[in-house]
């Protein structure tokens, strides 16, 4: 998949808790984002293009709009980031 960025995301670095189904994943910080979507760093995750998972982010450095605890949709990974989006249904 590509992933497009239809709105500037702003640099951020904060600490996250990522799960899948339930199942922590693992740690790891984030490198920019918006309301659509997070940028992340990939260091040794195993994620895989087109699979949900769950994010944490700390409630107090999220923008308004942002969930603290949301589904994303990977949308990409590469040996140093991956693209998460809000999934889309329908």
């Amino acid at each position: 998949m590509l992933e497009h960025h239809w709105l500037q995301r702003r640099t951020s670095r904060l600490e996250v808790r990522l799960y899948r189904q339930g199942e922590v994943v693992g740690t790891t910080c984030t490198l920019d984002m918006n309301t659509q979507g997070i940028g992340v760093e990939r260091r040794k995750l195993n994620l895989h293009e087109g699979e949900i998972i769950e994010i944490d982010l700390p409630e107090n450095d999220i923008s308004k709009g942002m969930e603290p605890h949301a589904r994303r949709l990977v949308i990409h990974t590469g040996e140093v980031r991956c693209g998460l989006m809000y999934p889309r249904y329908g």
